[in-house]
This record gives structure tokens, sequence and C-alpha cells, in this order.
């Protein structure tokens, strides 16, 4: 029928729209979509798109319906993606947003594991939207690029986007460097659209915005994580002075996305019972109202892409620190709300904490909402389970981390909680990645006795000769096992060093 439809030309188009809604029905239907999708020339389909928009939710429904069938969907996504991206370079501006809107679609419906493990291909998408980018573009094709990017970053290395030279030479005419440029574009979305954002939370179209936003921040995201992977300057896209000038416009943005996001929690949370210190039961609630996406804050896409993005810049930024450290109470409900909902914020909250709690009132706010006992809680559930994964050990360092950054900047640590971490640093297995969570249990362990009053000390003489007995096993261990790595011998041996001086 498809071949039918790419006949003479002569057809009318009273019997062109027939063809389409006769294909448009056998693309909601598995065996149809199937069929359809292994059609090898689904050419006269995509340059129909400009007159019939049906063309294009053909291979829409097509495409989608076919992911029971990921083995033969993943073949087919060899061809058809590079020919669509390469295709859509010639085509007129109706057209080429008909094909943007399908592609970004598309590839955020697709779980990466689809898309094909070549990267070649995308050069030609990523090279598609520069041309759409930089030959005038309107919103709709700015947000499907933007997304179509954030989709392939997610799957990709982001040096097919962001190395210098990874789209090839820059057009005649091309003032700055496409990067700049595009980063701009994601950048100056997210200013303009979070001062007014609060207001449309409980509107219909909260939804979609939110996924926009998200695919800002995860482009963003994306490139800040190129920058602190990178070590030669060479292989920065941008020259210093607009590097500098872009670091300045994305403090602002992170900036406003901290407002975004205290007034985000608030108008979900704001008087709930027992979750703000010294709340008063007889008190009345504060009003809330909360959108209807489902899982409500924990789920929203906008909030998992600025919690991500954040995560990484606070490493860099420390002015934003401070004001950071006031979103304590949200870091920490997210960790809890998000376990609820299946979502995981532990690693881009601990990768924020590390920053926040260097700073006095983000430290204070981790103390006051109960943050050790929340996250040592999770550490020692990882700690004596011997079938954690390497993400969950991942995980367990960081939180060790955190913790022995607190008890390194705060006066005391409490006995009770000390006696606890004593007791759990144990050998408990000869991987690199257990020896490594071994290591810095023993280091927040002596960082913590370090901490204690001399007489807390005495008190806990038996529980400290255990600890050393394990020190000195797991120093002998780490000696003899890890000559390679000398990260896991300095904890250690600083634990060990510790000891001896008290």
């Amino acid at each position: 029928m498809v071949a039918e439809y790419s006949g003479d030309g002569d057809s009318s188009i009273i019997t062109q729209a027939t063809i389409l809604q006769t294909l448009l029905v056998f693309s909601t239907g598995r065996k149809g979509s199937e069929i359809i999708v292994r059609i090898e020339d689904l050419s006269p389909l995509i340059k129909c798109s400009a007159e019939h928009e049906t063309a294009m939710q053909i291979l829409q429904y097509a495409f989608v319906n076919s992911v029971s069938e990921p083995l033969a969907l993943k073949s087919r996504l060899k061809t058809f993606l590079p020919s669509i991206c390469e295709d859509m370079l010639a085509m007129d501006k109706a057209s080429r947003l008909r094909i943007l809107s399908f592609l970004s679609d598309l590839l955020a419906r697709f779980p990466s594991e689809l898309l094909p493990s070549d990267a070649n291909w995308v050069k030609s998408a990523y090279t598609a939207i520069r041309a759409v980018i930089t030959s005038g573009h309107n919103s709709h094709e700015r947000s499907h690029c933007i997304k179509i990017a954030a989709s392939l970053l997610h799957k990709y290395p982001p040096s097919l986007l962001f190395e210098p030279k990874a789209l090839g030479k820059a057009p005649a005419g091309e003032e700055k460097p496409f990067v700049y440029f595009f980063m701009q574009l994601a950048l100056i979305d997210l200013r303009a659209t979070f001062p007014a954002l609060l207001e449309q939370l409980a509107a219909p179209c909260y939804g979609a915005t939110a996924h926009r936003l998200a695919s800002d921040f995860d482009v963003l995201a994306a490139f800040l994580g190129y920058l602190l992977m990178i070590e030669d300057f060479d292989d920065i896209p941008i020259t210093p002075d607009l590097l500098l000038k872009l670091k300045a416009d994305i403090g602002e943005t992170f900036g406003l996305a901290l407002e975004f996001l205290r007034d985000r929690w608030d108008a979900g949370y704001a008087g709930a019972a027992g979750f703000e210190p010294g709340f008063e039961k007889d008190v009345p609630l504060g009003l809330t109202w909360e959108t209807k996406l489902e899982g409500g804050i924990a789920r929203d896409p906008l909030v998992i892409a600025a919690i991500r993005a954040l995560s990484l810049w606070l490493k860099e930024d420390e002015s934003l620190r401070k004001e950071a450290g006031g979103l304590t109470d949200l870091f920490l409900g997210l960790w809890k709300k998000g376990k609820e909902e299946g979502v995981d914020y532990r690693f881009w909250i601990l990768s924020s904490l590390e920053g926040t709690v260097e700073e006095d009132n983000g430290r204070e706010q981790f103390l006051q909402y109960q943050g050790i006992d929340l996250i040592w809680a999770d550490l020692k559930t990882i700690c004596v389970n011997r079938n954690a994964g390497e993400e969950d050990l991942r995980i367990a360092f960081d939180e060790t981390r955190v913790l022995t950054q607190v008890v390194m900047l705060e006066e005391k640590a409490n006995e009770v909680w000390v006696k606890e971490v004593l007791a759990a640093v144990d050998i408990r297995g000869d991987s690199s990645m257990r020896l490594e969570l071994d290591a810095a249990m023993a280091r927040l362990a002596s960082a913590c006795l370090v901490k204690t009053h001399k007489a807390a000390r005495r008190r806990l003489k038996d529980d400290v000769q255990k600890f050393k007995e394990v020190c000195g096993r797991l120093f002998a261990i780490v000696s003899e096992k890890m000559e390679g790595d000398g990260g896991i011998a300095e904890l250690v041996g600083k634990a060990v060093e510790e000891l001896d001086w008290m």
C-alpha cells in the first residue's frame, strides 16, 4: 500500500488521504505495525509529511507499537534513523518540522538499548540539528532539536556533540561556535520560563513544559559532565571569553532553578505534619497545590533533570553552595520520596551535599533535618548486603565521604552513633570496590573517634580495640592486593595514623 501511495503523482488528494487513513489504522495494531516497520523504503511517507500530518503519525504508531519485538526493531532502526536524518537536510521547513517532531517524540519513548550501537548516524542527527538551528529556526524547531539532543546524549558520548571538530568545519557566517549558541538557547529557555512556571503547576500544560525544560537541563548536564571529564583545554569547544560568559549565564540559570525548586517543594509539602521541625499538631496545615503528573514532585521530569544538573554545577560554583544549602530539606525529602516512587536520587543528592555541607548553613540544615540518620541507614544496609551491586557500592562510598566531611567539620560526634560506626567496620569482600568501601568506612570511624571526647573513647575501648584489629588486617590486605591503587591504601593509612595518635 505504501508502494501504491508512491505512484505516478496523479492520485487525487482524496485517494491519498484514504490510503493514509488505511495505513494509520494498520499502524495502530501490532501486526500492522510490524509489517510497516519491515518495509525497506519508507521515503514516500516521509516525503509527503508536509502535506499530510497523518504520514508521520503512521510512522510514529508503527515504530512505537513495535517495541514488543526489540530485536527486529533495533535492526530496522540501524538503517531508518541515518536515512531520515540525512533526508531532513534536504527538506523544506514544513516537512522538516514534522520530522523533528517525530524524531523528538520517538527517541524520548524508546529505551536507549534500542538505539543503534554504531554512533556514526548520530553525527548526521547533530549535523541536521546544527543546520536547523543556524538557518533561522522557530521555537517549535528549537524545542524539538534540544529534545533530540537530550535523548542522544543519554545514550552516546557527549564528545560527539561537544568536541571542537565533532560536527566538521563551521559553515560560513557562523560568528560564534555552535555549541555556545546551542547552550545559550537552552539556558535562555530556562530563564525565560522559570519566573511564571509555578503558576502553571496545576494547569494541563505543565507536563509538556516540564518535559521541555527537562531536556534543556539534560543538555546542560551533559555539557557540564563533558567539561569535567576532559583533560586537554584544546578539547573545549568554546573560547575562554565566551566560556566565562556562559559560566555567568549558567550560574544565573541555576539561581532561578533553586528558587523554583524551593517554591515547587513548598507548593506540594508546605505544612506537612511532622516534616517541619517544631511543628505543632494543633496548627492548621498550610495550603498546598500540586501538579497532576503521576508520582508528584519525585517523578516530575523537570525536578529530576534539574537536580541531576545541579549536582554537577555545585562542584564548580562555590558561590551557589550557600544558597543551595537552604534546599537541604528538599534534597533529603526527595531522597525518601524518590525511593517510594521508584526514582533513585541518591547519587545526585550526595554529589550536591558534598558541596553544601562545606558551608555552615548547609551543614546546620543537614543536621537539623536528620541527614546523618537518613544516609547512615542506607549505608548500613548496603554494607551488610554481600550481594550489593557496583552501583550501590559506589553510592555507599559517596555516603561515607559525605558523612566523613560532616564529622570532620563538626566539633564533636554523637557517642551512640560512633559506637554503631565502629561496629559496622569490617572486611566484607576482596573485590576492589568492596575493599574501597571497607577502607572508607574505616576512615569514617577514625574521623568519628577524633571528634569524640576522651572519656567517651575510654567507654568505647573494647569497640576501639576491635576496630584497630580490623584496620590492621585491612591495611595488610590493601597493601598486598591493591598496589596500583594508592587511594584505598591512603584511606586505611589515615585511619591507622589517627588511631596511633589516640
